[in-house]
């Protein structure tokens, strides 16, 4: 059976890094759009490297796609209520538009001088 699901969307806050005990699990919601005026919202969990990454890269407000698999996480409530909550288990991002800070900026291509050619005789 086929479980894979893409979205793309802005970060409603920073990423949320956790320490576990096989790595860092990183969470993060996702806004995007669900047709006219109209705004979904979803958890996206990373693991591992890409925890890191998006801690070190992503801030609020980026656009960004993740692709990975759909997961309906129940649980129970402290007064014992059954809920659940949608989430994507990340397999790969793509930075869209990401503002990079002044620590993180990408690097620029220095610009190119003309040569000057001088002939020998």
């Amino acid at each position: 059976m086929l479980n894979v699901i893409t979205l793309v969307g802005r970060l409603t806050d920073n990423v949320e890094i956790h320490k576990g005990k096989d790595g860092n699990v990183g969470s993060f919601y996702l806004a995007y759009d669900q047709g006219k005026d109209d705004t979904g919202f979803i958890k996206c969990v990373v693991f591992n490297a890409t925890a890191d990454t998006c801690d070190n890269f992503l801030h609020k407000g980026d656009k960004i796609a993740v692709s990975g698999r759909f997961y309906d996480r129940q649980f129970t409530r402290k007064d014992e209520s059954r809920g659940h909550e949608a989430q994507i288990l990340v397999n790969s991002i793509e930075f869209i538009d990401v503002v990079f800070g002044e620590e993180e900026e990408a690097p620029k291509e220095e610009e190119q001088k003309p040569v000057a050619k001088t002939t020998r005789r």
